[in-house]
């Protein structure tokens, strides 16, 4: 009989979800007032939402630098040659939810190369952000599994944070689940798409041309 070696096992092409917290609260209120002065109804009373130049408000300027921040290590993780002056935010939106709305079904954003999500506020209830695997057949044929994990999973939801930002490439197909919020509570997040200046011109000497 012939012997059986070790199996290895080599993870690839994964969808990294990046994720940083602020660990204090700048200006919250101003950026809530912000988005609620912007926004209009979408599809129906209980979803809000501004449109996608809401990062030129002064008043984010802050919260805009501390994302940009967090994408920039998110890029480093991949070892991509940028400068950080090219890192730029090419659309940015608000979302208001209320009771059990759902803000986006499936989908990814195009024209971009980095997406992000910040919430301003996430009350108990607050629907999830669902990321899908890349590969639409990946579950065609799949014996129960003892554990969820990252080699069986075709989804995996992040939970809505106060404070918090999730950051995922923008070709990750991805939705939001039903709130379940009581009374008058909001879910309010922004959304953040972004792009590099001179992609693409880094020569093979790792120059700008």
């Amino acid at each position: 009989m012939e012997t059986i070696h070790s199996l290895k096992m080599s993870p690839l092409f994964p969808t990294m979800l990046g994720s940083i917290f602020r660990d204090d609260i700048i200006d919250d209120n101003i950026v809530i007032s912000e988005i609620k002065a912007r926004s209009k109804p979408k599809d129906s009373a209980l979803v809000f939402q501004t449109d996608g130049s809401l990062h030129q408000a002064e008043d984010l300027s802050e919260l805009n630098e501390f994302v940009l921040n967090g994408v920039r290590e998110y890029l480093r993780v991949f070892e991509y040659q940028f400068k950080d002056e090219d890192l730029y935010i090419a659309s940015c939106w608000g979302n208001i939810s209320k009771k059990n709305s759902t803000s986006h079904g499936t989908h990814h954003h195009a024209n971009s190369l980095v997406s992000a999500v910040y919430y301003v506020s996430a009350p108990d209830g607050s629907s999830r952000l669902v990321l899908e695997h890349p590969n639409t057949m990946v579950n065609c044929l799949d014996p129960y599994f003892e554990t969820a994990n990252t080699f069986n999973s075709t989804t995996f939801r992040a939970e809505a944070k106060q404070g918090c930002c999730y950051i995922f490439k923008s070709s990750t197909r991805h939705y939001t689940t039903a709130n379940d919020l009581k009374n008058n509570d909001e879910r309010i997040s922004i959304g953040y798409t972004f792009n590099l200046k001179r992609l693409g011109s880094i020569t093979d000497l790792g120059n700008y041309e």
